[in-house]
């Protein structure tokens, strides 16, 4: 279908809501401009080995990629989340790693499709 898998869940979420342009566009620029913030206090929070920070802002993140369906992002906040209870930084550094590295799929294919937030 030419659309990137990662927004395959929005696009459902999209045609079963019957969201109109403005709301899309709102909810997308929300995810560019908030995501980023999350994914730096994701950063510090495992910088400062600071688990119960770190499960927070994961968990904070996975609820706004659960809200827009993307699914690949949810298990990576989740296993992120599972570091931080485990306290293992190491695991916590791979999953923020992938979780950075889905994100920048995502927000391209993000952007890619409705463009850049105003």
């Amino acid at each position: 279908n030419g659309v990137p898998e990662a927004l395959d869940g929005l696009l459902r979420l999209i045609a079963e809501m019957g969201m109109e342009d403005a709301l899309v566009q709102d909810l997308v620029r929300s995810f560019l401009e908030r995501a980023p913030v999350y994914l730096e206090e994701l950063e510090s929070a495992l910088a400062a080995e600071a688990p119960e920070r770190l499960d927070r802002a994961a968990h904070t993140m996975k609820g706004m990629c659960g809200n827009l369906r993307f699914a690949r992002l949810v298990e990576l906040c989740e296993r992120l989340r599972m570091a931080a209870r485990l306290g293992d930084g190491p695991g916590g550094t791979q999953s923020l790693a992938a979780l950075r590295a889905e994100y920048g799929a995502v927000s391209a294919a993000v952007r890619a499709r409705w463009g850049p937030p105003d």
